[in-house]
């Protein structure tokens, strides 16, 4: 059998499923994941391998497991976004199984997989959803319609669906403190960003490509605490756009 090896990915979604493609396309019947920015935590020996980011083979691999069905892309990425690293293996070990079964030992290993990600993926559900009943916004001077958060999962990319079935417009933005990440809509446009804390204080656009999972069931706009952003509603999208980034930028300064 094949030692393990560490494949080291950008920490993004789009790249850990390049990293789990590449290890059933090696035939590993486990691998062992880290994000590239925790490089120190590698072990002295065993091989190592560096996956390069390609969205084209991601959303290839995304869209086959969409044909296995909605349930088996929900266990895959929201066992990504419940943030406990000791699952990605098992996650590996549950697609492996389902595209590569001739791997010996993966049936098995992935049908365990299988059943213990189920507890973590009602997790990540049930807080998307506790959070969606509490979201506040409040708006600033700008006309932008912001909330701050601060889950305990990553959460942030599946509340898109439900910030544009409560706004009947754009722009609003919503803010997750602790991982510095922000969603926001502006003109229509969906995008989720890092903001990344060094020297220039640079922010990270990222894809968002798995927006058919955001939200499994139809959610109800709380009619009691909605907002109403009509002040947002008479601003051109060049105004939108700047009041995003002003207020992306006040909040990295605040956020160090």
């Amino acid at each position: 059998m094949k030692p393990h090896p560490y494949i080291l990915f950008d920490g993004s979604f789009t790249g850990f499923l390049n990293a789990i493609q590449q290890g059933y396309e090696d035939s590993h019947s486990r691998i062992l994941l880290t994000c590239s920015e925790n490089t120190h935590t590698l072990p002295l020996f065993g091989p190592i391998l560096r996956v390069e980011t390609d969205i084209v083979k991601a959303q290839r691999l995304w869209g086959e497991l969409g044909l296995l069905g909605t349930g088996i892309q929900k266990r895959v990425y929201y066992g990504f976004l419940h943030e406990n690293w000791e699952l990605q293996s098992e996650i590996y070990q549950y697609v492996a199984h389902l595209f590569c079964p001739e791997i010996e030992g993966i049936e098995l290993l992935g049908i365990a997989a299988g059943r213990l990600l189920e507890g973590p993926v009602k997790e990540v559900s049930r807080e998307r959803s506790e959070l969606e009943r509490k979201l506040a916004f409040k708006t600033n001077a700008d006309g932008l319609w912001y909330s701050e958060i601060r889950p305990k999962h990553n959460i942030l990319p599946l509340l898109s669906r439900y910030c544009r079935s409560r706004f009947s417009s754009d722009p609003w933005l919503v803010v997750d403190t602790k991982r510095k990440k922000s969603l926001s809509a502006v003109s229509g446009k969906l995008t989720l960003t890092s903001y990344t804390q060094d020297k220039q204080n640079y922010s990270r656009t990222e894809p968002v490509l798995y927006s058919g999972l955001q939200r499994v069931a139809s959610c109800e706009k709380d009619g009691s605490a909605s907002p109403n952003p009509k002040t947002a509603l008479l601003q051109t999208p060049s105004a939108q756009n700047q009041d995003i980034q002003k207020w992306g930028s006040d909040w990295r300064q605040r956020a160090v």
